[in-house]
């Protein structure tokens, strides 16, 4: 590769010779695998009022593409495939019954395991100036030898429990009210010792959630039912953090909390604890015969904690909806929906700087169906959203003066915007009874200023100089006749 490398601001950086050797490497495609799955499935009446139903299914799924029959060369000793074998085993069984008049129970037990019998080899070398060697980014060289090693493949076999117990009771004054438990456990397998988890601080083997929802619901009136929802759960780790061995050691030890803990450590945050709180209003309104009205509103956070002050920290939701339908006649039928949502992700990266995500989104439509004789069917669907994505971003107490002042100077990253509108038309026209003729037309507009695409017409230019361009705004036409024949 001659001359330099470009990077996103148009500057040149020096000729990597890792790099090079890595792009002009072939890339292929996913090997061919295959999967058999055995499933059974069924219920039983225990008593006119109790009823019990299982499912179960096996799958035995393999992976053994010749590596040198892709092309693909250098494989670890002895190895001429991966040897791929995952055996998955799901079972479900659960109950129904009204051992009362007033009151419904249901619950069920799931199991799930996934025995990964692949064989381990050493596919993977690492390449890195280790600490206390320092690192020159400007001619990329190391103050010391490189350290150099290899590693191998996973073959964690997960397992996981579900339970689910539910009961209603009916209160008077048409009250129905509603409980329910839930617990799970979640073990991901043990990591083999010759494997190197990288990029992150730490993982957890084994979790467990549990969980409660309690609903009440009244029919108000004959035309109004209303209903107020609370679930609440605490996902939790059951075992100790694991940290992955410096290099060139492979593999994880068990420490505490506070021997892992770093204010800016990265940690995956499915293996964090967290707690999810939520709300939910719903209404059913029927004023009149033909028109009926549903609405609802959520609210609900996730609040994630772990020996680190980075990472994410907590998301939040909420969204507002509202649905009508009309019945002109029992030919015509109108819609229409409008709803908004609004999500927000707090989050601190391990590099100096923290950042809000705030996404609201307004969507509509309203649409019109229709039978004006009895072999011609219409309809017409408009649909439009509006969303829109705030980058919030302040600087953390470990950012250097450089991006503390680019920061001031841009003000972070732009927000980024997302429009739609779409309208769909359609005719459908029967033939006899077990044919009919079809065809729809749909146009579409769209606008999308995301960053990454391209900034103020400027197309993105990442490291390698590869160039990624979009424009902003698209129209698209489709027009499809089609034939439909049901065999009876």
């Amino acid at each position: 590769i001659s001359g330099g490398f470009g990077n996103q601001n148009g500057g040149a950086q020096a000729a990597d010779a890792l790099l090079a050797a890595t792009m002009g490497q072939p890339m292929a495609l996913p090997p061919d695998s295959q999967a058999h799955q055995l499933f059974l499935a069924g219920n039983y009446t225990l008593t006119p009022k109790t009823r019990l139903n299982f499912k179960y299914a096996y799958t035995h799924a393999t992976q053994n593409e010749s590596f040198s029959g892709s092309g693909l060369a250098n494989a670890p000793a002895g190895r001429s495939d991966l040897g791929g074998v995952i055996d998955t085993t799901r079972a479900q069984v659960g109950f129904s019954s009204h051992p009362l008049e007033k009151v419904h129970l249901h619950g069920d037990l799931a199991y799930e395991s996934k025995n990964n019998k692949t064989p381990l080899a050493y596919y993977n070398s690492f390449y890195q100036c280790a600490p206390p060697a320092v690192y020159n980014s400007a001619t990329r060289s190391c103050s010391a030898a490189w350290t150099t090693g290899t590693f191998t493949n996973g073959n964690q076999s997960p397992k996981k429990y579900d339970a689910k117990l539910e009961a209603s009771y009916k209160l008077p004054q048409k009250l129905l009210l509603t409980g329910g438990l839930r617990y799970e456990r979640e073990d991901f397998g043990t990591i083999p010792s010759t494997e190197v988890p990288g990029g992150v601080s730490g993982l957890r083997q084994k979790l467990e959630e549990k969980g409660y929802r309690v609903e009440l619901r009244r029919a108000m009136s004959e035309t109004f039912t209303g209903a107020v929802s609370y679930v609440s759960s605490r996902k939790k780790g059951v075992s100790s953090w694991l940290r992955p061995n410096t290099l060139p050691s492979t593999g994880v030890t068990e420490v505490s909390d506070s021997a892992i803990y770093s204010r800016t450590a990265i940690f995956p945050f499915i293996y964090m604890d967290r707690q999810r709180d939520k709300v939910r209003l719903t209404g059913n309104w029927a004023p009149a015969d033909r028109l009926s009205l549903q609405a609802f509103v959520d609210s609900g956070s996730d609040t994630f904690s772990g020996p680190t002050e980075h990472g994410l920290r907590q998301s939040k939701m909420d969204n507002v909806s509202l649905d009508a339908a009309y019945t002109v006649s029992d030919a015509w039928k109108l819609t229409a929906y409008l709803s908004r949502g609004r999500q927000s992700v707090d989050s601190g990266h391990s590099t100096g700087y923290d950042a809000v995500l705030d996404d609201t989104a307004w969507s509509y439509g309203v649409g019109v169906a229709g039978k004006p004789s009895g072999r011609l069917q219409l309809g017409a669907d408009l649909t439009g959203i509006e969303d829109t994505l705030a980058y919030k971003q302040t600087a953390d107490a470990s950012a250097s003066a450089a991006n503390r002042a680019l920061l001031a100077s841009t003000g972070g990253l732009p927000d980024v915007t997302y429009r739609l509108l779409r309208l769909k038309l359609f005719a459908e026209y029967g033939l006899n009874k077990a044919s009919y003729l079809r065809l729809d037309l749909v146009h579409q507009r769209t606008m999308f200023n995301e960053w990454t695409y391209n900034f103020n017409g400027t197309p993105y230019l990442y490291s390698d100089n590869t160039t990624l361009n979009a424009n902003q705004s698209q129209n698209v036409t489709f027009l499809g006749v089609s034939y439909v024949y049901k065999f009876q």
